[in-house]
């Protein structure tokens, strides 16, 4: 009687094994980088956070001044960086209502409805295609 394995059984387990293993390293692969992009997500919203987190303390901090001029100012400026896109928009209300002026009203609205100051700030940080947004009002 003959010990052993014969040719083919050794190259169909061969085939097997290399068919295995590939389909594990593409199963791994894909891991990877769908966990690189995971905490590449993850590093940019901490970062939105970070910046609206200074964006409100800088707004708190200018109460007795125009909030929305040295928000404005110190975007141009980029103290918040480049790596966001800051959207800051100023909300006035006509007296007695709750329908805001305009979506985006300009500085002469809040001159016309007699105040400087807007009811409202809409805040909005953007990176890549996340955005986070948070309203201040005075």
């Amino acid at each position: 009687m003959k010990q052993g394995f014969t040719l083919i059984e050794s190259i169909v387990t061969l085939v097997l094994l290399f068919v295995l293993s590939g389909m594990a390293v593409q199963l791994f692969a894909t891991s990877y980088r769908e966990t690189a992009q995971s905490v590449r997500r993850t590093a940019d919203q901490c970062r939105m956070v970070e910046v609206m987190e200074q964006l409100v303390a800088d707004a708190l901090s200018f109460q007795e001044h125009e909030p929305l001029d040295a928000l404005q100012s110190r975007i141009a400026a980029h103290r918040y960086g480049d790596d966001v896109r800051i959207l800051v928009t100023p909300v006035f209300f006509e007296a007695g209502t709750v329908t805001p002026v305009a979506p985006r009203p300009s500085a002469g609205q809040g001159a016309r409805l007699g105040r400087s100051a807007p009811d409202l700030l809409l805040i909005a940080v953007e990176k890549n295609d996340m955005r986070l947004s948070r309203v201040y009002s005075n």
